[in-house]
């Protein structure tokens, strides 16, 4: 479950580059540093659940792709 608290340390760092909202977003080093995180623990997950995340990428971007052509976007709520 450590993956889940990557994507609150990524949050977090995401939040503070705008100081909580009150200024305009600027890019901090600490985010790349919690992108790798979470990318790591994806790939974690993916090798115990034996997922290609190839073909994972793949599908979800003929998925998207289709939601284009069909509906112009890419966003499933619309």
């Amino acid at each position: 479950m450590i993956w889940f608290l990557n994507w609150g340390e990524l949050a977090k760092e995401i939040i503070k580059s705008s100081n909580y909202g009150k200024e305009e977003f600027r890019f901090r080093e600490e985010i790349k540093d919690e992108l790798g995180d979470l990318f790591f623990s994806l790939l974690v997950i993916a090798n115990q659940l034996n997922v290609n995340l190839e073909e994972a990428l793949d599908l979800v971007l003929e998925k998207y792709e289709r939601r284009i052509r069909e509906k112009g976007t890419a966003s499933s709520t619309e």
